[in-house]
């Protein structure tokens, strides 16, 4: 009879870059707070949203990340949409 293992739940490391950009900084993967890898326009707001599920699990990791990168304007615009202050002409990206 096989035993059963008890997975031990993922621990993201503090130490990993939770976004990568890419090429010309158009395009970046972002790694969740689930280990996962997903590729994101950087303009797109389901990339802003990641970002910021991504942030609160990992207590403001992907904002030193952005602001290291000189990303800015994602961060602001993740600040305007915990707000409920979004700007919606941001919102239209080519993906």
């Amino acid at each position: 009879m096989a035993r059963k293992v008890k997975q031990a739940e993922f621990q993201p490391s503090g130490e990993v870059k939770r976004i990568i950009p890419l090429g010309d900084n158009k395009w970046a993967y972002l790694v969740n707070h689930e280990g996962k890898t997903m590729h994101f326009n950087r303009l797109d707001p389901l990339f802003v949203q990641e970002c910021i599920k991504t942030d609160e699990k990992m207590s403001g990791k992907v904002v030193r990340d952005l602001d290291a990168l000189g990303w800015t304007d994602v961060v602001e615009k993740m600040r305007a949409l915990e707000d409920g202050n979004s700007d919606e002409s941001w919102q239209e990206v080519d993906r």
